[in-house]
């Protein structure tokens, strides 16, 4: 089964949760917001991802890059945007 992680970025942590494709909580944690501690987390907690998903925010652009260039499947959301159905 598919494994999905989000990221929670703040300035000091960022808070990790994986699910599995039909939503079931696989692990939960909380890392320094540094590349290489979410990389290390997530290769010993989370296994192989699907997908990574983060919010944009101050740090998002510094950490996609990082977390991109470390072979992470990361993608950038902007939480913001509000989809409207169609009349």
């Amino acid at each position: 089964m598919r494994k999905y992680a989000a990221l929670d970025v703040s300035m000091e942590q960022t808070a990790i949760c994986v699910v599995e494709e039909d939503g079931r909580k696989v692990v939960e944690g909380k890392v320094p917001t540094d590349p290489d501690a979410i990389a290390e987390w997530l290769a010993g907690e989370a296994g192989e991802l699907e997908r990574i998903g983060m919010e944009t925010g101050p740090l998002a652009v510094w950490l996609w890059n990082e977390l991109t260039k470390r072979g992470l499947p990361i993608v950038c959301l902007d939480a913001r945007t509000q989809v409207r159905p169609s009349r």
